[in-house]
C-alpha cells in the first residue's frame, strides 16, 4: 500500500520517491484503487492527560481497574458517536464476543476527544461517581 500526505488545495502528485512501488503495483493488474481521505488532527495532549487522569480518578475512587472503567467508558461513549476501531481493510474490529472495539484513544481526533471526555462525565454521572470538574 502507498500512503501519502498532500495539501488539500494543490493538485495531487505522485512523491518522486514512491514512483518506483506504484510502477510496480500498476504492473500486477489493468486497474489500482486509489483512495482519498481527509487527514484530522489527532487528539491534544492535554486532552489524551485529561482523560487518563479522570479514569485514574475514578479508579481511586471506586477501587475498580482503570483498564476496565477506560473500556467501558469508551463502550458508552460509543453510543454518543465514539467511533469503532477499523482494521487495515477498513472493516470494523470486533471482540471475540462480536463486540465492537472502540478506537484507541491515541489514535482520536480532537473532536474525538471532546466526546470521549463527555461521555466520560456523562457515564459518572449515571453510576453515582462524583468527580472534581477540574484537575
Amino acid at each position: 500500500m502507498i500512503q501519502f500526505l498532500c495539501d488539500s488545495d494543490k493538485p495531487i502528485e505522485i512523491p518522486i520517491e514512491l514512483r518506483d512501488e506504484l510502477r510496480r503495483y500498476r504492473r500486477q493488474g489493468k486497474r489500482i484503487r486509489v483512495t482519498i481521505s481527509p487527514v484530522y488532527d489527532t487528539r491534544t495532549l492535554s486532552q489524551n492527560a485529561y482523560f487518563h487522569a479522570k479514569v485514574n480518578e475514578i479508579s481511586a475512587l471506586t477501587g475498580q481497574d482503570r483498564d476496565l472503567i477506560k473500556r467501558d467508558i469508551k463502550d458508552y461513549a460509543m453510543g454518543f458517536g465514539y467511533p469503532a476501531a477499523v482494521d487495515e481493510t477498513g472493516e470494523l474490529k470486533t471482540d471475540g464476543e462480536g463486540r465492537l472495539i472502540p478506537l484507541s484513544s491515541s489514535r482520536a481526533t480532537i473532536e474525538q476527544m471532546e466526546i470521549l471526555i463527555e461521555a466520560l462525565y456523562s457515564w459518572c454521572f449515571e453510576k453515582g461517581i462524583a468527580i472534581q470538574e477540574e484537575l
